[in-house]
Formats: structure tokens, sequence, C-alpha cells
């Protein structure tokens, strides 16, 4: 018979600022415990960010830009031993009664002991430590989905990755800019058996990214043939054949296939007006580009700027200086002269 077990992590920080939301609270006590972060800064950080990102994405944004990287979702008792086991605490969402979300709790579990069935859970209050028996933690556990969110420094190793992990880590690399370890994990994730439309996606635009305009191809061809309702697929497909002046029929059919499945995205509608660019369409190109750029107006600066330089190169091409100057102009006050493109420098004198 094998003896009980017993782990605790120690310096998991606790105490929740006033000002914050218990979930922020818990993910800003994992960055600290991994990173020596003061408690000011990522309140900066979370006043600064909680508006940019969807709450979904909140945790990625937070935990990448302090040198982590982030999983989450849904796990067993199993797995959450298995990383305590390895040092990793774990942030879980509970909730004590179905049908009253105020009882909803997010919650830091740095420790179990087998020999009398429980975990300590930090939690708020004055005491913020917690024992409870297994089966109370997994009943409350269980309401909440069994939801749990992870961080670690990539060079952690203590612990084989799933595919979903993999994944999770691909999306770190990607951001961080290491390009070869971002598609070693893609990849690593497909191998796994992570066959998703979406990592395709995510693979083919860290393979553009590298200059491997080819096999991005491939990527986001493999994206469409696993998901065809997948917009974001067709859209970087078609804009991929566009840089290269590529199959510009097969572009633009791809443009208005990604039109169909995503209407609202601005994005699409700057891809299309990019292939209607590249088969010299200038009137159409700038007519659609005028289009994305207004339901661009909720996005962040540098992608508002461009698509208008994109719809200036447009209306210069059209011969319609005023509006390349009037657009111009527009983008100008949103981008610093240094990230003006080389063709459009003229404009700035």
């Amino acid at each position: 018979m094998r003896p009980a077990e017993a782990v605790l992590i120690e310096g998991v920080p606790v105490g929740r600022m006033s000002d914050l939301p218990p979930e922020a609270a818990g993910l800003h006590a994992l960055v600290r415990y991994w990173k020596k972060t003061s408690p000011s800064a990522l309140a900066r950080w979370q006043r600064e960010n909680a508006g940019r990102y969807l709450p979904q994405e909140l945790p990625f944004r937070l935990a990448w830009e302090h040198g982590l990287w982030a999983t989450t979702g849904p796990g067993t008792m199993e797995q959450l031993k298995s990383l305590l086991r390895s040092g990793t605490p774990v942030l879980v969402v509970t909730q004590r009664n179905a049908l009253l979300p105020d009882t909803r709790r997010y919650e830091l579990v740095i420790g179990y002991d087998d020999g009398d069935g429980s975990v300590l859970v930090v939690g708020e209050g004055r005491d913020p430590y917690r024992v409870e028996s297994y089966g109370d933690f997994e009943r409350k556990w269980r309401v909440a989905q069994n939801r749990m969110t992870v961080l670690r420094p990539p060079e952690f190793d203590r612990l084989p990755l799933g595919a979903p992990e993999l994944f999770d880590r691909a999306r770190f690399h990607e951001a961080a800019g290491a390009y070869d370890a971002a598609v070693a994990d893609y990849r690593a994730a497909a191998d796994a058996g992570l066959g998703q439309s979406v990592l395709y996606v995510k693979l083919g635009n860290t393979l553009r990214s590298k200059g491997e305009v080819e096999d991005a191809e491939a990527a986001y061809r493999k994206a469409i043939a696993l998901d065809p309702g997948n917009g974001q697929a067709f859209n970087n497909l078609a804009y991929i054949l566009a840089e290269r002046s590529k199959d510009l029929e097969e572009a633009a059919a791809l443009a208005r296939q990604a039109m169909v499945l995503d209407p609202a995205n601005a994005r699409v509608l700057d891809t299309l007006g990019f292939v209607l660019y590249r088969q010299e369409r200038y009137r159409e190109a700038a007519d659609v580009l005028e289009r994305a750029r207004g339901r661009a107006r909720s996005y962040p600066p540098e992608v508002q700027a461009e698509i208008a330089f994109r719809l200036v190169r447009a209306h210069l091409r059209n011969g319609d200086i005023h509006l390349a100057r009037e657009v111009f102009r527009d983008a100008r006050r949103m981008v610093p002269a240094d990230r003006v493109p080389d063709d459009l420098r003229e404009l700035l004198k």
C-alpha cells in the first residue's frame, strides 16, 4: 500500500487588493509567485489593459507580458495533485450553489494531504488559509465545471504537456516572437491529437512570420479542410495569396467567402480591398477599404492606420490626391512618423 502523500507549496502571495476583481487578484498572486513583480505594477497593468482584451483572453495577456505562459480549462483532481507535486499553484473556480452566481469564488490551491483527504486553499478574508475535505472541495469545483488556470515560465519542464497545453505554450512563444519554438509546439500539439482548425491557422500565421509562406499556405488550406466555416482561415489564405500576387481570382473568392462567414470583421473587408488593389481594380478597392476603415473605429490605432494607409494607396492610384492626403492625415495621428510606410513618406512633406 502506498503511503499517504502530502504536498505544500510555500511562498505563494496571499491577500487581496480591494480595487481588484477576485479573478485578477488570484492571477496576480500567480504572477508574483513566479516573478518578482510588485502588486502596484500588476494593478497598473490591470487598469491599463482590462478594457483592451476580452475577459477570457486577459489571463493569457497578463501572463505573456510577464514572461509566463498560461493554460486554462477543465481539470481533474489527479491533474490538480500532479501540478501541486511539481510546485505549481493552481487557480480554481468554485461555486457552492449552481443557482446562486454570487457563491462563485476564485481560489488558489497550494497543497493537499491524502492522509486526511484535504486540500489547502487560499481565499479571501482576514484568515485566507482554509483546509477543505476532498468531498467538499470537489463538489463546489464541479459546479464551476472544474475550471482551473495555471501559469508557468517557459523553461519549467517538470511535467509532460498534453496537446492543449502545448497549444497554449505555442501561443506564448508566438506572442514573444520565438517563432521556431512556437512552430515546434503547434506541430507537437497536432501530433498529440489536437487536430483543430484554429491550430492550423495559428501555425500558418507563425510560419508566415518566419517567411515560410508555402508552408503557411498549406497550413491555412488544412485549416479550411478541417472547418469550412473558419472565416479567419479563408481570410488569411486570401491575404497570403494576394501578398505574392498568386492566384488572385482564387484570393478574391476566398476573401468574399470570409466576408460571408465573418461579415462584421473589418480585417476581412481590408483583405478583400487588398486583393482588389492587387488586381488593379483600384476604384473597387477604395470603396471596400473605406468600409473597412469605418468598421475599424474601435480597433487598436495601429490596425486602423494599416487599413488607412492601404486606402491612401488606392486613392493615389485613382488620382484622388485630395482624398489620399485627407486619409493620410487621419492615419498619421495614430502612429509615430517612423511607422509610416516608406512608399508614402512623400506625403509627410
